[in-house]
């Protein structure tokens, strides 16, 4: 259930770039990953592992049709609100969703998924962005996105055989050669909500199986010819995640990327003091350990004395 966009921005490359700052934040670069979307969130999955080829080492598509109008929008947007639960399912399963039309099965799991109850009035909505629209890429872009994978590929999928002929031609015969398809006998088209176990199974054969064929598809740097320096070596700025440092001098270079001091407990307790007399405030310890004190930290003071050094 994530937020909106501010800017009602919803496509592909954006929500990729999206996906980078996770990355980034969460340092999920150090070594490779696998990567799983389901529906638009296939597509998001495809377009980051084609921009970042070193960070992913299994990509797995589900249910992902490039050329179904499934994947640019979800009908139940324009319910704007229903008055029960009841009228949910009757929505879900209605023939008038078409492609995404549910079996009651199915439309019972997804229910509390795609609407919010309104704790006050009672009546259902969307959670989706009424706004939310995915424009998709072109053919043969999508074609060149696809064919420019470097990982394995899983397609887990309940849909026809020529749908999955033409993803596969898209990919082109280097990564299709690679690609392993599993169909979901349990699913509707909705195989994430449709049957999980299924997906689940599917899913941790798959990352079994790569780690046993690491020397097609590493998941270690060592593998990939980056030397001992293994995960060391894996830096935001020289797998593409950031750019490189620019600095107008050799004084300015050597200021920001030199060796700094770590702090020591009395220089951090120095600079505390400067502070409070700045702003005519008392110095007493029994203020510092108290409940006023404490409250006045910030998160960073509640950590070890080590950890100083590595934010600095």
């Amino acid at each position: 259930d994530s937020s909106w966009s501010s800017e009602r921005v919803y496509d592909a490359a954006s929500m990729a770039a999206d996906l980078k700052e996770v990355f980034l934040e969460l340092d999920l670069y150090k070594r490779r990953c696998a990567l799983v979307g389901a529906g638009l969130g296939a597509a998001v999955a495809a377009d980051f592992a084609a921009r970042f080829p070193r960070l992913v080492g299994l990509l797995a598509l589900v249910d992902y049709d490039p050329s179904a109008s499934s994947q640019a929008y979800c009908k139940v947007q324009g319910a704007g609100q229903v008055p029960d639960h009841r009228a949910c399912l009757q929505l879900l399963t209605s023939p008038l969703m078409r492609e995404q039309r549910r079996t009651p099965a199915a439309a019972e799991k997804a229910a509390g998924v795609i609407f919010r109850q309104d704790a006050l009035l009672g009546h259902w909505t969307p959670r989706m962005d009424p706004n939310f629209h995915m424009p998709g890429p072109s053919r043969a872009a999508l074609g060149r996105s696809l064919a420019s994978l470097r990982c394995k590929v899983l397609y887990l999928h309940a849909f026809e055989e020529s749908t999955v002929a033409a993803v596969e031609a898209m990919c082109g015969p280097e990564v299709a050669a690679n690609m392993s398809v599993a169909r979901m006998q349990k699913s509707s088209g909705f195989s994430v909500s449709d049957s999980p176990f299924e997906v689940y199974k599917v899913l941790k054969g798959a990352l079994l199986g790569t780690r046993a064929s690491s020397a097609v598809f590493p998941f270690s740097e060592e593998e990939e010819g980056e030397g001992e320096g293994g995960a060391r070596s894996r830096t935001p700025e020289s797998l593409g995640l950031k750019p490189l440092p620019q600095f107008d001098s050799l004084e300015e270079a050597f200021k920001a990327l030199g060796p700094r001091q770590i702090p020591t407990r009395e220089a951090i307790q120095q600079e505390l003091d400067k502070l409070r007399a700045e702003e005519d405030g008392p110095a007493s310890s029994e203020d510092e350990d108290g409940e006023d004190g404490r409250r006045r930290r910030t998160g960073l003071s509640f950590n070890p004395p080590e950890y100083f050094g590595m934010v600095g």
